[in-house]
């Protein structure tokens, strides 16, 4: 109980709220010191208060709402400056329970749970896809390895083809020349031949021609003798 005579809020009624601590302020004129009497108007008002607040928190306050008690000039101020995040996702400051267990810190261990679940079923997930990568690295380090390899050995046998290529038009251009100088020669024995058919015929003609003179002679002789 407070000092005003406002009990703590029902569980439901701190649900509604957010599951968080709510204080307020009161400033009334009227009101007593802390340590003389209250006056019988100020519990009436207290008690005006504590049921302006059980209806205030069942149709859930803003923040940084006021209203103004009956019968007196006392303003309640609600504040809910001190809700976090933490206190949204755990259940804020709730009452202990009967076996003396915080219900806010059960939330907040499950809720830790949950993350550290989340948490590790992303860290799983992220660890096989650097699995699947590392996997796919070697298998491409082991496939170019296999490609340099069978590059290197097509490279090997097209130098040997383009070598025996190389020495194939070597040896062709050899036999264009010696072809070349053959198809010379024939045709140096050509004109030779042509030469010697014009000595023959000059032959032909000189042999005739001391056949005709040794007719002669033969006749001359034999009307000589005659």
């Amino acid at each position: 109980m407070s000092r005003y005579g406002v009990g703590r809020l029902k569980p439901d009624q701190e649900s509604d709220l957010g599951s968080a601590d709510c204080s307020f302020s009161e400033t009334d004129e009227s009101e007593t010191s802390e340590t003389g009497n209250k006056s019988p108007s100020g519990e009436h008002t207290v008690r005006k208060a504590r049921q302006r607040k059980s209806v205030k928190s069942r149709s859930g306050l803003q923040e940084g709402s006021e209203t103004t008690a009956p019968m007196s000039g006392r303003t309640l101020r609600w504040d809910y400056s001190g809700i976090s995040l933490a206190d949204t996702f755990t259940g804020g400051n709730q009452s202990p329970t009967k076996d003396n267990t915080d219900p806010g810190a059960a939330a907040g261990s499950i809720g830790n749970s949950g993350d550290a679940h989340a948490m590790g079923t992303e860290a799983g997930i992220l660890q096989s896809i650097y699995s699947s990568i590392k996997e796919l690295q070697t298998e491409t380090r082991i496939e170019s390895r296999r490609a340099r390899v069978a590059t290197k050995r097509l490279q090997g046998s097209v130098r040997k083809v383009v070598k025996s290529c190389m020495e194939i038009e070597a040896k062709l251009c050899s036999m264009e020349d010696r072809i070349v100088a053959v198809e010379d020669d024939i045709d140096t024995l050509k004109e030779q031949n042509a030469a010697r058919e014009g000595q023959l015929t000059d032959v032909m003609w000189k042999i005739e021609d001391l056949e005709n003179r040794q007719r002669r002679n033969n006749l001359q002789f034999l009307a000589f003798s005659v």
